[in-house]
């Protein structure tokens, strides 16, 4: 549904499927570029495979997104029926500004079918709870999630953006359509708070993290929020700004205008914050350029029989405690299908020379953060102790589909399954908090998707394989499922009804 990178008269529609034989011969054989376009959903997709209530991310680019060789050497070329050159550099230069871009270009091209000749579908906006109608199979409902407070600005400065202007931008915003969310950053450093490392593909420095916590702009924002019950996704935060979030929230400004924590399109790092240090393995302080780059081992879920999966310890996912504040909030986590954001890691795409033990996560933090990485005296224990994953142990889940595909699965169901265990452990009723996650699929962003579902069209499928696979998995792990449980009523709500629950609720 990204068509904001064309312009008429060969707009590309949003009811279209991405043709992948278009990516050029080198990027298809050498990298998992098909896949990641593949991966991409359009409203088609959503109609024909009953998706009648989703939340869509608004979205403008940051500079270095497209300010780059992959991006601009395609433009114009093989995909440049997606990538337009010239409006991709009026984006870059600042002729088209953020904001003007989602108003003017993105949110119309999805809410308008007959622009791209769709005259018997719709796709409506779901400002009141009541106007939700399931009946009705020509219409898909969406709200919506500004992914990052720069797609509100004037300028693509994101280090000092004008807190009034992005204000302003958003009253606007959603005095037009059903805003339920908003991440305070994205992918490059902002002026409201410091983010979490997440471009693997593009090295440019503005990606790597150098920023401290949360600014009192940043605070601002997250009151006005609040005030106008917008929640603030903690998807793309540093952890620091994470944990001032959470203290920020306690104040006694914000106790009358409490909203609950939500993280859209998550994954879970398998341990406490304190716990950290145990799992990196190497790292090294580039202290004139404000920032140090971790290799993280994976810890690996508790699992009998079957390989056991892992998780990716990175601070763009969230650590145990995290998981109980959301919770206890009333909040709601959408699992990501991004198979590395879930903790696969290719054994052959350690970014560690000479190591074949272990496969690590390449991960950059702040030097100002570093106190949180670094709250031990040594790091690196859980190698010693075992109880990082190693290579050896992922090669034997198989290197090809299906196999590969049920090992992506039981990533999947692990994160289920790591919410028990984290729920239990902190006396929160297990049977709660299974109703307090949802699909977070990211499948309109840039994602490494499962090979069990790489897709929307896979939903089915996989909600299927989730079913047969859950309970013996769980067995497998030890972990005791609530009294009366049902895989299906939960694969019921884990696929819709939780996500639905909570949005309806959200609406007036």
């Amino acid at each position: 549904m990204k068509s904001l990178f064309s312009d008429p008269p060969e707009k590309f529609s949003p009811w279209e499927n991405l043709d992948t034989r278009l990516i050029p011969d080198l990027l298809r054989w050498c990298t998992d570029f098909p896949y990641i376009l593949r991966s991409q959903a359009n409203l088609s997709q959503l109609w024909y495979n009953e998706c009648r209530l989703v939340c869509v991310a608004l979205y403008a680019p940051e500079r270095q997104l497209l300010n780059n060789p992959l991006i601009l050497g395609q433009s114009g070329k093989s995909l440049g029926v997606y990538l337009n050159r010239s409006k991709i550099e009026n984006i870059i230069n600042g002729t088209l500004k953020p904001f003007d871009l989602l108003l003017h270009d993105d949110l119309p091209t999805l809410l308008n079918p007959a622009a791209f000749g769709v005259t018997d579908k719709h796709v409506q906006p779901l400002t009141l709870a009541q106007d939700f109608d399931e009946t009705r199979t020509d219409t898909i409902y969406v709200v919506f999630s500004v992914e990052g407070c720069h797609s509100l600005a004037n300028s693509l400065n994101l280090r000092q953006p004008s807190l009034s202007q992005m204000l302003t931008n958003l009253d606007t915003l959603r005095a037009r359509v059903p805003v339920l969310s908003i991440n305070l950053t994205h992918m490059e450093q902002s002026g409201l708070c410091n983010h979490a490392y997440g471009m693997q593909f593009l090295k440019h420095a503005d990606f790597k993290p150098t920023g401290k916590g949360l600014s009192g702009n940043g605070a601002k924002m997250v009151e006005h929020c609040y005030r106008h019950g917008i929640l603030i996704d903690l998807k793309h935060m540093s952890v620091m700004a994470r944990q001032q979030l959470y203290s920020l929230r306690q104040s006694p400004g914000f106790q009358a205008i409490q909203q609950p924590l939500i993280c859209t399109h998550a994954g879970f790092t398998g341990i406490p914050l304190g716990h950290v240090p145990n799992y990196i393995y190497r790292f090294h302080r580039y202290r004139t350029k404000g920032y140090a780059r971790l290799y993280m081992g994976k810890p690996w879920l508790h699992c009998t029989q079957g390989t056991r999966p892992s998780f990716n310890s990175s601070s763009i996912n969230l650590y145990d405690e995290e998981i109980v504040l959301i919770l206890q909030s009333g909040g709601l986590i959408g699992l990501s299908m991004d198979k590395r954001i879930l903790g696969y890691a290719d054994p052959e795409g350690s970014q560690l020379a000479n190591q074949d033990i272990y496969p690590l996560e390449e991960e950059f933090i702040s030097l100002r953060e570093a106190a949180y990485f670094f709250s031990k005296a040594s790091v690196g224990s859980a190698f010693a102790d075992g109880a990082c994953i190693e290579n050896r142990e992922v090669e034997e889940a198989g290197p090809v589909n299906p196999r590969l595909g049920e090992y992506h699965l039981r990533h999947f169901m692990g994160h289920v399954v790591h919410l028990i265990k984290v729920a239990r452990a902190a006396g929160y009723p297990v049977a709660q908090a299974l109703k307090q996650v949802c699909l977070g699929t990211d499948f309109d962003g840039m994602i490494n998707p499962l090979w069990v579902c790489d897709s929307v069209d896979q939903l089915v499928y996989f909600r299927a394989q989730f079913e047969r696979a859950f309970v013996r998995f769980a067995h497998h792990c030890e972990v005791p499922l609530p009294p009366g449980f049902d895989v299906a009523a939960l694969a019921q709500d884990l696929f819709y009804e939780n996500g639905k629950r909570f949005v309806l609720t959200r609406l007036p």
